[in-house]
């Protein structure tokens, strides 16, 4: 039996984690940051070209670094902090500091949060902007400046490198989860078709069987007292019946218990036409049967098909048609496809025994189509009932 399992998806535990992770980074990011930038900045020694540290100094390194709270919810307005900021510091002459460190992880955090190009396009302008600062200031760039102009490459190369693994690893999740899904729809799928099988099966040979015990045992009961040797033959038809059902019902739980194991097991085809002939002769229908052709050329699945096609026409002219002949013609001419027809001379829809579910002809229509083959079935013109269905040659 196949057994449906569901798509995996985020535990919602899995993601309140790791949201809160996440904010907690926010929140502690800055905090080294900012000490560093503070203490590092109180033991710088000015040069005598350079101005003295001083309140404004620290303030700031504290906008620099605290912008960096906001580096993942508003990511531009973080990033615009930190450029004024670090142009302020470089306007002001200030000593080179650990201020400077915000410059690449606010561009990294930026680019981590936006597309390729805008990442870029961000890097350029803010390392033009505080380079042209340092060009008013200074009469030219020195090492530090390319220092700086590193540091930004690096920051949106790295950014750029996490983008592309969050998205491949995003686009691996999404390709496995539709996997998953597909797999259980086809699981799905398998598990409808296993079920519509089973039932037409049991329909058809539970249903051929039973209405054999209902007519022998209305015979019986009819003739026990004053004939007791054609009571004693229906019962006999009975017990045969009987057991005929039972062996479709133990091959059924051999298929739920063992699954493919019991599929390997013979099932009956046109091959066992005449035992499928004899059972419905058993129930008091006068079969006649003519079979024309190489029939033994022909698919196991069409041949198998055809042979409960037949069945549950049979079972239907017993039960539903009024009488007691009916014709079966098995015809496979060289060159052409095979050709299945049951006919009955009965009242045809207009009696009243013919009153059922409808679900026979609903499943023989079904089974012919799913072969490929096409299906006929309503009342003959000289009466009487006809099903016909039709195989193209393969």
């Amino acid at each position: 039996m196949v057994r449906v399992r569901g798509a995996a998806r985020p535990d919602r535990h899995e993601t309140a984690l790791a949201l809160w992770r996440d904010a907690w980074l926010d929140v502690l990011l800055p905090i080294p940051i900012i000490a560093v930038g503070m203490v590092g900045t109180s033991h710088i020694s000015a040069e005598s070209s350079e101005r003295p540290v001083d309140a404004l100094t620290f303030i700031v390194v504290g906008m620099a670094g605290g912008s960096l709270l906001a580096r993942r919810r508003w990511p531009l307005v973080m990033l615009l902090v930190v450029a004024a900021a670090l142009a302020v510091y470089t306007a002001r002459e200030y000593p080179g500091g650990p201020v400077y460190l915000t410059g690449p992880v606010a561009l990294y955090s930026f680019a981590a949060a936006n597309e390729r190009r805008v990442a870029y396009v961000a890097a350029g302008a803010m390392t033009a902007m505080l380079m042209a600062v340092r060009l008013v200031t200074r009469p030219s760039l020195g090492g530090d400046d390319l220092l700086l102009l590193a540091w930004a490459a690096a920051a949106v190369l790295a950014a750029d490198a996490m983008r592309g693994r969050r998205e491949r690893a995003a686009a691996a999740l999404e390709r496995r989860r539709y996997m998953d899904e597909h797999r259980e729809g086809e699981t799905k799928r398998r598990l409808a078709e296993d079920r519509l099988q089973i039932a037409r099966d049991l329909h058809d040979s539970v249903a051929h069987s039973m209405a054999t015990i209902n007519v022998q045992a209305g015979a019986a009961s009819r003739v026990i007292g004053r004939d007791p040797q054609q009571a004693t033959e229906a019962l006999e038809a009975i017990r045969i019946a009987s057991r005929d059902v039972l062996n479709e019902l133990a091959a059924m739980l051999d298929l739920l218990r063992e699954g493919d194991a019991a599929l390997r097991q013979p099932t009956p085809d046109l091959g066992q036409l005449g035992a499928l002939v004899a059972s419905s002769r058993r129930a008091g229908l006068d079969v006649a049967v003519t079979a024309e052709g190489d029939l033994g050329e022909i698919s196991p699945a069409i041949s198998t098909t055809a042979y409960r096609i037949v069945q549950e026409a049979l079972t239907n002219v017993i039960r539903h048609s009024g009488t007691d002949r009916a014709t079966v013609t098995v015809s496979r001419q060289q060159g052409q496809g095979l050709d299945v027809e049951v006919a009955d001379l009965g009242a045809g829809l207009a009696s009243p025994a013919n009153e059922g579910s409808g679900m026979g002809l609903v499943g023989i229509r079904e089974r012919a189509a799913v072969t490929g083959g096409s299906c006929e079935v309503g009342p003959r013109p000289e009466g009487g009932f006809r099903v016909r269905v039709t195989w193209p040659q393969r």
